[in-house]
């Protein structure tokens, strides 16, 4: 599996984001249009995030999420994509970690979350991906490392 790529959106007024979308991820038309409208309505957002969906039978791909929930977050990396975070809270935090291989989203999900709790939902389908998050073992224990992480640094 190849590395996601890193994407940033330039927002003059507001921030620069950075998120994550891997090859074959769409963004849907009006996918930006109402990111902007949730940032228009909370500015001080460190974290904006949106639903996905991937090929599946039924509403089987469709994923919508929930609002933020800290703790729900250390069970799955449920902001998967597209979450966009702010630049500047990302880099304070160290940016994406060279070590946490397919665990790097959910880790600096984590570690971002841990520096600000100003995360906001934008509860509409966002960007298609091409098929469901990998998951195997690999991908496991990378998610693991991540969460451990997560409960070492706060105790």
């Amino acid at each position: 599996m190849s590395a996601p790529s890193i994407v940033a959106v330039e927002t003059p007024r507001i921030a620069t984001w950075i998120g994550v979308l891997d090859s074959g991820d769409e963004l849907e038309p009006g996918a930006l249009g109402a990111v902007a409208i949730v940032l228009d309505a909370a500015p001080d957002a460190d974290v904006i995030y949106t639903d996905e969906q991937w090929p599946a039978e039924g509403a089987e791909g469709v994923v919508t999420k929930p609002d933020y929930l800290p703790h729900h977050l250390l069970a799955a990396d449920y902001l998967g994509r597209l979450c966009l975070m702010r630049a500047t809270v990302l880099a304070e935090v160290g940016g994406f970690s060279a070590g946490a291989g397919e665990g790097a989203e959910w880790d600096a999900h984590l570690r971002v979350t841990e520096r600000s709790a100003r995360v906001r939902h934008v509860p509409v389908v966002a960007v298609t991906r091409p098929a469901p998050p990998h998951h195997d073992d690999e991908a496991t224990a990378a998610g693991l490392r991540a969460v451990s992480g997560r409960v070492d640094r706060s105790g």
